[in-house]
C-alpha cells in the first residue's frame, strides 16, 4: 500500500465519516501507534475524529505562522496563505515521522489551508474532498461551536472572530481546490456515505 491519503473539507462535512471508512480500508491514522489520536466526542463524534495530535498542534502554528491570530475558523486568505515561506522548523519532527512509512492518512480541516506546505516533501499523496450540503454543514457547524455566525466564540484553545459562514465556506473550499490542482483526487459526499458503490470507490 503505497498511497498516502489527505482527507479535505470543511468542518461538519463527512471528513471523519470518510476517514472511518480509509481506516477500515486498511489505512493508518496515527504512525503506527506513535502518536495519540484526539479523543472521540461522545455528542458529536462518538467513532472519534482520527486526528493526529500533532499534526493538529502543527497546523494550527502553521495558520498563526501565515497570519499572526488566524486559526481554522478566522483562517487567511489563499493569497496570504500561498505567498508564506515553508517554515522548516515548524514542520521538521512530523514530516520525518511521516516519511518514515507509507499507508497512512491524515484528516484535519485545517490541512485545507496548510496542505501546501507539505507538498513537496511528502510522495504519493492522494486528496479526497469531502462536500455536504451547505445549510447542513452550517447547521452542524453551529451545533458544534456554537453561535459563531452571529457572535465572537471561544473553541479550544482559539477566539473565533464573528464568521460569515458564506465566505468562510467559499473560502475553504477554494483552499480545497488549490490544493488538489496537482495531486490525484476523487470527491465524496456525505449523503452517498453509506452507499456500497461510494466505499468501492473509496477502497
Amino acid at each position: 500500500m503505497s498511497k498516502n491519503i489527505i482527507i479535505l473539507g470543511c468542518p461538519r462535512s463527512g471528513t471523519s465519516l470518510t476517514a472511518q471508512l480509509v481506516k477500515t480500508a486498511g489505512y493508518d491514522a496515527d504512525g503506527k501507534g506513535s502518536k495519540q489520536l484526539m479523543k472521540p466526542n461522545p455528542k458529536f463524534n462518538p467513532d472519534g475524529y482520527f486526528e493526529r495530535i500533532d499534526i493538529v498542534k502543527l497546523n494550527d502554528s502553521l495558520l498563526n505562522y501565515i497570519k499572526e491570530g488566524s486559526n481554522f475558523l478566522n483562517p487567511p486568505t489563499l493569497e496570504q496563505a500561498i505567498t508564506t515561506s515553508y517554515p522548516n522548523n515548524l514542520m521538521k519532527e512530523v514530516i520525518n515521522n511521516l516519511s518514515s512509512y507509507s499507508g497512512w492518512f491524515i484528516k484535519d480541516s485545517r490541512l485545507s489551508f496548510t496542505l501546501h506546505f507539505y507538498k513537496n516533501y511528502l510522495s504519493n499523496l492522494h486528496i479526497i474532498k469531502c462536500y455536504r450540503d451547505k445549510d447542513q454543514v452550517k447547521k452542524s457547524m453551529e451545533n458544534h461551536y456554537g453561535n459563531l455566525f452571529s457572535e465572537d466564540v471561544t473553541h479550544g484553545p482559539h477566539h473565533v472572530s464573528k464568521v460569515n459562514f458564506n465566505h468562510y465556506y467559499n473560502n475553504i473550499y477554494n483552499f480545497i481546490h488549490f490544493q488538489a490542482k496537482t495531486l490525484p483526487s476523487i470527491d465524496v459526499y456525505y449523503k452517498d456515505l453509506n452507499d456500497p458503490d461510494v466505499i468501492t470507490k473509496l477502497a
